[in-house]
């Protein structure tokens, strides 16, 4: 197996001392004097390899959607268990300021989405999620149940 070592052969530690590109031979335990034009085959590959590869590992933000929802059911999602539902992972799910009721606006279940579900403007007093509940009829605002991590998020919203 031979492994790139990135310095030139007139360094200390190369004994080839011919001021070239060299490769460590851990098979022989020797360095290796390369040509520049096998180096330069290297250096194209690991360029080829990392513009492959780089795309996959960077976050999927740029290709966000934000759901907008409305207590009418005029937004992208009529409530915000259909946004929720709706929503891929990285997805917003955006509250218009204005107090959210009724079926699908309440007992809302992320589902173990890495989703952020936020209000308009932040402010938690102008974002409500009335439950409705009653001392026969309990409800709840959001629940966290289904291995919700750090990326599922619940911001500026008062229930």
């Amino acid at each position: 197996m031979v492994s790139t070592v990135w310095g030139r052969s007139d360094e200390k530690r190369n004994p080839l001392n011919l001021g070239l590109p060299i490769c460590y031979d851990q098979s022989t335990h020797g360095y290796t004097a390369i040509s520049e034009a096998i180096l330069m085959k290297q250096l194209q590959l690991a360029t080829a390899l990392t513009l492959l590869v780089v795309p996959l590992l960077v976050p999927t933000n740029g290709l966000a959607r934000t759901w907008h929802v409305t207590p009418g059911g005029t937004g992208e999602a009529p409530t915000i268990q259909a946004g929720i539902d709706s929503a891929a992972a990285a997805d917003t799910v955006l509250l218009s300021d204005d107090v959210f009721t009724g079926d699908g606006n309440r007992d809302i279940d992320f589902k173990g989405k890495a989703i952020t579900v936020r209000s308009e403007s932040g402010d938690p007093t102008l974002c409500i999620i009335d439950c409705e509940g009653t001392s026969g009829d309990h409800h709840w605002g959001f629940k966290f149940t289904t291995d919700e991590g750090s990326t599922s998020v619940l911001e500026g919203v008062l229930r």
